[in-house]
């Protein structure tokens, strides 16, 4: 049994597909490590 799953995903930033049709599944005892720029947003 899947701790995460995602079927089908879809993002895009403007008119620019980040994701489309991304499949991803993380079973028990498996790892991940996201790598990224970190964005701060400030709010008033």
């Amino acid at each position: 049994m899947a701790l995460i799953n995602i079927s089908n995903a879809q993002l895009a930033y403007g008119d620019h597909a980040l994701l489309d049709k991304a499949e991803f599944l993380l079973q028990p005892n498996e790892r991940v490590c996201l790598v990224g720029r970190m964005v701060r947003v400030s709010r008033p």
